[in-house]
């Protein structure tokens, strides 16, 4: 199979809620000024119901911080957050199912402290299902632009 028409249809599978889960933000790079909050989407492909998927954020916390987040993704879909192991990270726990397999999932709310160029970055994590599965995800990168 041509790698056009695999893609293609990889492509088609996750907008009909199959394939492999997947989470990614919505934009490669976000822009604020230093003393603003920002909200930073991310996006699901092919997720379903949820029993756990803690994805740890990282940031550098000299440029931003985090203040919280929420569920967008409508249905049962419930989020929290926790401090991590290490200054700029943050572990979000997500748990429930969104409305739609593919769509708005979460917002998380970071608040510019200095100017600067950060990363944003999601560790690879494990989806626990409620059928007792395990299913990677992979991590997913952007970048916040402070001026």
């Amino acid at each position: 199979m041509a790698p056009a028409v695999a893609a293609a249809e990889d492509l088609a599978e996750k907008a009909d809620g199959e394939g492999a889960p997947g989470l990614s933000f919505t934009d490669d790079s976000y822009q604020t000024t230093s003393g603003k909050t920002l909200t930073v989407s991310v996006r699901a492909d092919a997720l379903g119901a949820i029993e756990e998927l803690p994805p740890d954020v990282l940031f550098n916390p000299e440029l931003v911080s985090f203040k919280g987040v929420r569920p967008v993704g409508g249905g049962t879909l419930t989020a929290s957050a926790e401090a991590g192991d290490k200054p700029g990270m943050v572990t979000i726990r997500l748990s429930g199912r969104p409305s739609e397999a593919s769509g708005s999932l979460i917002d998380i709310e970071l608040e510019a402290r200095k100017a600067g160029i950060s990363y944003l970055m999601a560790r690879p994590a494990m989806l626990a299902t409620p059928e007792g599965e395990a299913q990677p995800v992979d991590g997913f990168n952007s970048r916040v632009v402070v001026r």
